[in-house]
């Protein structure tokens, strides 16, 4: 696995600034492989030095060719393999001798084709890792440097004219990563680098992305990925992209099964679970979208929008109503608000509206203002000043045209120059109609849309960016290690099972509470206990053999008498001689009845990409059916173990005293979970544990494990 410290500044210079270039595989047959890289390079407009390596020619595309890497006398920055999948290793080996810096593997035919590829594909990882030289793919497109005019490609994609930027393209799939190339063109998003990264013998995708985040020319990161082979790191990235304000924007698909099947095929990468990844980007504060539609809407708008919003509440200011009501409706599907306007903005609305339009949110002010531009000016500067309000939108139909768009557009920039929240239009009419109106806005730093449900998509992954900064700010203020000391039993030793007794030992402590209980030997012993414990009681089997109580006849609930906990204790030893004849019985615990809480689940798994992952929602039988439980990447603080009860659906509802159910203490819940979050990193990537149920108690009451199973796996 690669190791994302390997990929240092300077060695993402070295890689993207290569000052001379060979090409194994060189071809002067127009329209090849071997020709296009060539082309490429040439019409990219390249200055350093490149050695087309063909034995069976003499010069290609206006280069002296040489017959191998040997041939050439002076030091060679990157090579970039071009031959058959079967002369790939031998390649490599003149990389080692003449000792290159970076290699690009364009050749295809490896981990995705099948097990002898892989074997190849292994090699070249043992290669890089013995050699140092840093290997992008195999089966890559390559990557391109615009702003060196370095194109290390071997796509057709690049004959169209390139706009120059600040967004970086790191892609798994060299096709789409051209195509989103081609597609950020379009929609005037200016592009520094494009990278393919295909089968990432070595260097990967969130390498790329963590070095490109220290880049100063780079403001936004775009990515297609399918699956991420390091994405242990990504808490790391998203800190990282957080912290300088850089976001980072990921299409993955791979939701269905599939395309699970087909991303292995395609690529060799590990999908990884869906549920899990999806919690990984939104704890990351990674921008997780779902088609290039909502990727290239959201880079556009973080590209052009000049100001970022503080908050949800929008503002819609419309001339033609349809426009407002469809904005609304999208705001209110992405969960933003549409406020109602504050009285003095209304009194303000009211001096500058037509007389027969009456001041809302949203306002639909008449197609006839659009013939009053200081009227028009006015409403923008009302609700901007609007208190409540954190971004305008507004709303055009189809007087948005040509010569039209662009007064209209005037006016609103003029506003906006002076502006101290975001402005944002939705011009809802044909593209070619409202595109000189829309190259004005882009110019004064005013995104349009032609779309308003896209246009509240982008907006709400925008707002979502800035949420996580504001809550990784504050997670840095609050977060405090929390020491387990005394816990080596677990944490050392072989395979093990540690069943409820003692595993809630163990959590015991760890600082946790549970349920008062004690392991009994008779029926006279469980009848003490019980008199001692107070009524109801519960008993249950203590057996390493025996993990599923309820299924072996291995739990008696509510037992009311001490006769009720004698037949209780005899029938269970019955119940489990009967189910596992051959089970060891270390005795019967007699723990205290907790009837008035709401039963959840706490729990930990370690996930094959991730790692420790703990788990919340609702517990007890039903936990399996109603699968009410939500993720999140340990250590977490107590703000973000709220959110993480927040996002439940039925537990969150119950929890907090739906139908008349008295509140529980949630503030305590999520103080238990944290710290559970911190037990479980420490404990590492093999041991799992399961609490289920704890029972949340009324508030101000805290929280009681009632069973617990600990498993060391191997």
């Amino acid at each position: 696995m690669s190791n994302i410290s390997n990929l240092t500044n300077k060695s993402l210079s070295n890689f993207f600034t290569p000052k001379s270039i060979a090409i194994i595989g060189a071809s002067g047959r127009e329209n090849t492989i071997g020709w296009r890289i060539i082309y490429n390079l040439k019409s990219g407009g390249y200055q350093g030095a490149v050695y087309p390596i063909n034995p069976n020619s003499d010069q290609i595309l206006d280069y002296k060719a040489y017959k191998s890497l040997f041939d050439v006398e002076e030091s060679i920055d990157l090579v970039a393999i071009v031959v058959s999948a079967d002369k790939v290793v031998e390649a490599l080996d003149q990389c080692e001798k003449v000792k290159v810096k970076n290699v690009v593997i364009i050749t295809s035919g490896f981990a995705e084709s099948g097990i002898e590829g892989q074997t190849t594909q292994r090699h070249f990882t043992e290669w890089s890792k013995r050699t140092g030289i840093r290997i992008l793919g195999p089966n890559c497109q390559g990557f391109a440097n615009f702003l060196a005019d370095t194109v290390v490609s071997i796509s057709r994609a690049l004959e169209c004219e390139c706009i120059k930027g600040s967004t970086a393209l790191v892609s798994q799939s060299g096709a789409t990563g051209h195509a989103l190339y081609n597609m950020a063109i379009e929609k005037g998003i200016g592009t520094a680098y494009l990278v393919t990264t295909g089968n990432e013998a070595d260097l990967t995708a969130l390498e790329f992305m963590d070095g490109l985040l220290d880049d100063p020319h780079i403001d936004l990161i775009l990515s297609y990925a399918e699956g991420l082979k390091d994405i242990k790191n990504i808490m790391q990235i998203g800190k990282k992209s957080l912290d300088k304000n850089k976001p980072i924007i990921i299409m993955k698909p791979g939701k269905s099964a599939v395309a699970q099947k087909a991303i292995v095929s395609h690529t060799a990468a590990l999908a990884g679970s869906e549920q899990i990844i999806d919690t990984v980007f939104k704890q990351a504060g990674i921008i997780r979208v779902n088609d290039t539609d909502e990727l290239l809407d959201t880079a556009y708008l973080f590209s052009k929008m000049k100001l970022r919003p503080m908050g949800r509440r929008i503002a819609i200011f419309t001339t033609t109503g349809g426009v407002g009501i469809t904005m609304a409706d999208a705001c209110a599907e992405f969960g933003m608000q549409v406020p109602d306007l504050q009285p003095e903005t209304n009194a303000k609305l009211e001096e500058a509206l037509l007389s027969f339009t009456k001041a809302s949110n949203p306002l639909d002010a008449s197609i006839q203002l659009l013939y009053e531009p200081e009227r028009y000016r006015k409403v923008i500067l009302a609700m901007l000043e609007d208190p409540g309000i954190d971004i305008l939108v507004i709303g055009s139909g189809s007087g948005f045209t040509g010569k039209y768009a662009v007064d209209q557009a005037r006016l609103i920039a003029s506003v906006a120059e002076f502006a101290k929240k975001p402005i944002i239009v939705a011009c809802v009419n044909g593209e070619k109609a409202t595109s000189q109106g829309v190259e004005v806005l882009n110019t004064s730093g005013i995104p349009a849309f032609n779309n308003t449900w896209r246009c509240a998509r982008a907006l709400n992954n925008v707002i979502k960016f800035e949420e996580s900064i504001a809550k990784s700010k504050k997670k840095t203020q609050d977060e405090q290690e929390i020491v387990f000391k005394g816990l080596s039993k677990i944490l050392l030793g072989e395979e093990c099972v540690l069943p409820e007794y003692e595993a809630k030992q163990f959590m015991r402590e760890a600082g946790f509470t549970t349920v008062r209980e004690r392991l009994v030997q008779t029926a006279q012993e469980a009848v003490d206990t019980a008199n001692e414990f107070g009524y109801p009681v519960v008993l249950k089997i203590h057996s390493p053999q025996i993990l599923h109580k309820t299924e072996s006849g291995g739990v008696k609930l509510n037992l009311l008498t001490a006769n009720d906990v004698a037949d209780a204790f005899e029938n269970i030893l019955a119940n489990v001689k009967a189910y596992n004849p051959q089970a060891e019985v270390k005795g019967v615990l007699v723990q205290e009845m907790v009837t008035n809480g709401v039963e959840v689940i706490l729990g930990s798994t370690c996930d094959p990409l991730m790692g420790p992952v703990i788990m919340f929602g609702l517990g007890g039988i039903y936990v399996e059916l109603a699968k009410d439980v939500t993720f999140r990447i340990p250590p977490i603080t107590k703000d973000e173990a709220l959110a993480m009860i927040a996002d439940t659906k039925i537990a969150y509802s119950v929890l907090s005293g739906a139908r008349g159910r008295t509140p529980c203490d949630i503030d305590n819940l999520a103080e238990v979970i944290s710290r559970f979050s911190y037990l479980v990193s420490e404990l590492g990537d093999n041991i799992e544990v399961d609490l289920n149920p704890v029972v949340v108690m009324p508030n101000s009451q805290g929280c009681r494990i009632v069973d617990a199973l600990i498993i060391r796996r191997k």
